[in-house]
């Protein structure tokens, strides 16, 4: 296993992943964390771990708030 491997690679997925859930929810709009792992992992083929972080990261800034303990996502600011 290289070190250096997977990180790059999740990082990239995690940024486009980003762009999608922008894209994907307007603010103000939410949905249901099934949903979107149906449609980005399922249907486009991202993994789920780098759609958790994308989440993470999008709620860090304050763009995302989780509600219903993790089930729903509020899109809530740009």
């Amino acid at each position: 296993m290289g070190s250096g491997q997977g990180s790059k690679e999740l990082n990239d997925e995690v940024n486009k992943l980003e762009e999608e859930l922008k894209k994907r929810l307007p603010i103000g709009w939410s949905t249901s964390l099934q949903t979107l792992k149906r449609e980005l992992c399922d249907g486009k083929g991202y993994s789920e771990q780098a759609l958790q972080r994308a989440i993470t990261v999008l709620q860090r800034r304050d763009t995302v708030t989780i509600r219903g303990q993790g089930s729903q996502i509020y899109r809530s600011g740009a």
